[in-house]
């Protein structure tokens, strides 16, 4: 490199083991990969040396020093397919990296697009000529879609194939696509506008009230504005604007994959104006330029707003991504994934469905190397929610007071997704109760824990049905009837322990969660069946482990130790007493009467009859 580092703070002459830069929460700019050790490069030209780091690293929890940078091999192979006066400057780059910058963490949308961008790497002249004697273009586009599609994704993510491909392409829109983006534009009859791909999906490249000139690197569609104006819908997501959908008073807005959808009232619909946020290459953003400011609840995952009162809603922070969740008779029961003390995730769960087999995904590159909790519950046949609460910290910030829903039903049936707290603290807590007055039973649940901004859940809501029980609750359950623990010193934090209960009268099956991906396949969790054909769930029931196990009639129980920790090792019937031998536990028979309670958390699994 011709620039001298030396002034620079990262200049190699300076770095030493102490000073070596944690950047795991950003990626390399040209070809959107995790840094390696050793030396990387930033935009001034500087050589950094990149920490080796864990998986989850504290360092890297931090904002990323810098903010852009590229691994050096990145940039030589980039530079070396050009000829020396064609070569991008660093200015080329910096106007890449800013234009391409996500907005929100990288590491929940690392991956994107990466099989579009490995085919489009191997369509390139750039990387014909590097693979020439290795590889056939011409078979290669002889192939069906599905065989071709198979190759790109056992090849990306290539590091390569996106620098000579994508990355060129993007550097060449900066460079030559000349037409000027204006900063705001009236709505007339007709929006024209412009689209380029990136990543696998098509973003807006301009918006103009005219038609725009023609683009061998852009495509462009004309809109017409309905007469009556009610919505403008931002189909939006990390990095830009995936379409604008312009709403009447007498039609709805269309899904269309997007992951948020921004909805702009509109109040008056003469001489409405927008503001266009451009990033060199796409569309970043539209805002109305409205003297009436519009909803702050404005951005869902879904375009259709639902309807709820200010009341059913557990605020906290301003602009934030609401995710909506529909409860009717395909509800089969609600899911929450915690980690350590805080709610990361809700889910309303219909099945083994595609949607159920993302969330999972989703909360463990969310919560990666901490404490993971799971709760299941249950909902039966002609059962309600009814009431709901939201319990948090009464003498802490809002942002710090860690909330964690509340739910009863019309069957009297309660859960907290949230640990058990000590009976001696219930004064530090406080409930915000979200169904009041006339409000019917609860219809759909809303909240933030999808929002790529937030990295728990701090924004809960509910809607309601015009139906109206008479089951509703005033009183939050707070679970004072459940003694505590036995409970060591470094047992007693109110983060330890996470508790569900339930009857043992009428209990005449038991479906078993087990975990067979561990050594010792512990026992996490049950559904209990009753005689009168209801549901409870106990302890963590994992629809993403093992659910084939059933005891008719259980009565005894084997707990067992591993690495110091108790746990569940299985759970018997009287048909299995015979011969029956525990080596490694020590047998808990279970009575025909009374309450039990899973008690699970980071120093084990206990199961204690009331």
């Amino acid at each position: 490199m011709a620039t001298s580092t030396e002034s620079h703070p990262y200049s190699p002459a300076k770095a030493s083991s102490q000073q070596k830069i944690h950047l795991g929460q950003n990626l390399c700019f040209l070809c959107r990969q995790r840094p390696v050790a050793g030396r990387i490069l930033s935009l001034s030209q500087a050589q950094i040396e990149a920490a080796e780091c864990d998986i989850p690293c504290a360092g890297c929890s931090y904002a990323p020093r810098p903010n852009f940078w590229c691994h050096h091999i990145c940039y030589d192979i980039l530079q070396a397919s050009y000829e020396p006066q064609d070569q991008p400057t660093m200015q080329d780059l910096e106007r890449l990296a800013n234009a391409t910058k996500p907005s929100c963490k990288p590491k929940f949308i690392e991956g994107d697009g990466d099989v579009d961008s490995a085919w489009e790497g191997l369509s390139s002249d750039n990387v014909r000529k590097v693979i020439l004697h290795s590889f056939g273009h011409d078979l290669l586009y002889r192939l069906p879609d599905e065989l071709r599609i198979l190759i790109c994704k056992f090849v990306a993510p290539c590091w390569y194939l996106i620098v000579l491909g994508e990355t060129r392409r993007l550097i060449q829109t900066l460079r030559y696509n000349r037409e000027t983006q204006w900063p705001t534009l009236r709505l007339t009859r007709e929006i024209w506008l412009s689209r380029i791909n990136y990543r696998g999906t098509r973003y807006v490249a301009r918006l103009n009230n005219r038609p725009l000139e023609a683009s061998s690197i852009t495509d462009q569609e004309c809109i017409t504005l309905p007469d009556s104006l009610s919505q403008i819908v931002l189909l939006i997501d990390y990095l830009g604007l995936r379409g604008i959908q312009f709403v009447g008073h007498d039609s709805v807005p269309l899904p269309d994959g997007s992951p948020w959808y921004e909805i702009l009232e509109i109040k008056d619909s003469q001489c409405l104006k927008i503001n266009v946020d451009y990033n060199s290459i796409y569309v970043r953003n539209v805002n109305l330029i409205s003297d009436e400011p519009s909803s702050a609840y404005r951005v869902w995952s879904s375009p259709a707003i639902p309807s709820f009162r200010m009341r059913n809603y557990h605020r906290i922070r301003d602009n934030p991504r609401l995710h909506y969740m529909k409860i009717d008779n395909s509800t089969r029961g609600l899911i929450a994934y915690c980690s350590n003390d805080v709610l990361i995730g809700l889910h309303t769960f219909t099945g083994l469905s595609k949607t159920f087999r993302e969330f999972v995904h989703l909360m463990y590159k969310r919560a990666n190397g901490s404490f993971k909790y799971w709760i299941y519950f249950p909902l039966n046949k002609n059962e309600h929610l009814t009431s709901a609460w939201v319990r948090r910290f009464a003498f802490r910030s809002a942002k710090a007071s860690r909330p964690a829903p509340v739910i009863q039903t019309s069957l009297g049936r309660s859960v907290t997704f949230g640990p058990w707290h000590l009976n001696t603290d219930v004064e530090l807590y406080e409930y915000h109760a979200l169904v009041d007055g006339p409000d019917g039973a609860i219809s759909g649940i809303f909240h933030d824990g999808l929002d790529p901004d937030s990295n728990y859940i701090t924004e809960f809501g509910v809607t309601c049905s015009d139906v109206y029980l008479e089951t509703k609750m005033r009183t939050p359950p707070m679970n004072t009837d459940i003694q505590p623990l036995t409970l060591s010193s470094k047992e007693r934090g109110i983060q330890s322990w996470y508790v569900t209960r339930a009857s043992l009268h009428g209990l005449v099956m038991v479906r078993i969660c087990t975990d067979r991906d561990q050594p010792h396949s512990p026992c996490l969790g049950m559904l209990l069946f009753y005689r009168d054909e209801h549901i409870e769930s106990l302890g963590q029931v994992r629809w993403d482990k093992d659910l084939t196990q059933e005891v008719v009639h259980p009565t005894f129980l084997e707990n067992a130790t591993v690495d110091g920790k108790p746990y569940i090792k299985g759970v018997y019937g009287d048909i299995d007493r015979n011969g029956f031998h525990s080596e490694l536990g020590q047998v808990q028979e279970l009575p025909r009467s009374g309450t039990i309670a899973w008690w699970f958390g980071q120093r084990g699994d206990k199961i204690v009859i009331y």
